[in-house]
């Protein structure tokens, strides 16, 4: 295995870990009541679930936004009869 594969290797567990780390922050906050929600009063496992969809929501925007950006400057009349329904 040479340095790039080894850096490569490193970087996803060490990218893991923190991913670990920050949802448990978030989610440790959000059930000791640390959040500022714009309601009253709701119970901290529908604010996680809130959280979570809302998140779901963020990811498939900026995946939307990424294929958006990159395609324009893909001529799409070359692919029309290989994939009709795109």
């Amino acid at each position: 295995m040479g340095a790039m594969e080894a850096y490569r290797y490193v970087s996803y567990y060490w990218s893991m870990m923190l991913l670990i780390f920050a949802m448990v922050v978030v989610i440790y906050g959000i059930h000791q009541e640390w959040s500022n929600p714009p309601w009253d009063y709701t119970h901290p496992a529908s604010e996680i679930v809130i959280f979570f969809v809302l998140l779901f929501w963020i990811a498939l925007l900026e995946g939307c936004q990424i294929s958006y950006v990159g395609l324009q400057g893909v001529d799409m009349e070359r692919h029309k009869n290989t994939y009709p329904r795109a």
